[in-house]
């Protein structure tokens, strides 16, 4: 059984449009809202963990980190966001882990 754990956030990109990714897969999920951002998002890790498990590319694909600027955008949204906080100026942004089990064909994803 291997369990991987990939951390994550999602944004409102603009009025009707919501983004989410995975820094530790360069994955995106897009939706018009953010639950359905994030469940795209999380359909896609799980077809890639379980695709990459059954071919045995699991070393090679897991992780496969984002580039330094994805890193870069995730850190001033982080840093916008939680000054917004601060000044009581809640906006549409939050982070969190993804964790995906998988065991021969059973799998078991999470948030």
């Amino acid at each position: 059984m291997s369990t991987h754990s990939f951390r994550c956030y999602a944004y409102r990109k603009s009025e009707d449009r919501y983004i989410a990714y995975c820094l530790d897969l360069m994955l995106i999920g897009e939706s018009t809202t953010m639950q359905a951002a994030i469940a795209d998002l999380e359909d896609a890790i799980d077809c890639h963990v379980v695709a990459a498990h059954r071919r045995g590319w699991d070393k090679d694909l897991i992780p496969r980190p984002a580039r330094p600027g994805r890193w870069l955008e995730y850190y001033g949204l982080l840093i916008l966001h939680t000054i917004k906080a601060l000044l009581g100026r809640f906006d549409d942004f939050t982070t969190f882990t993804f964790k995906e089990q998988v065991e021969g064909e059973k799998r078991l994803a999470y948030a």
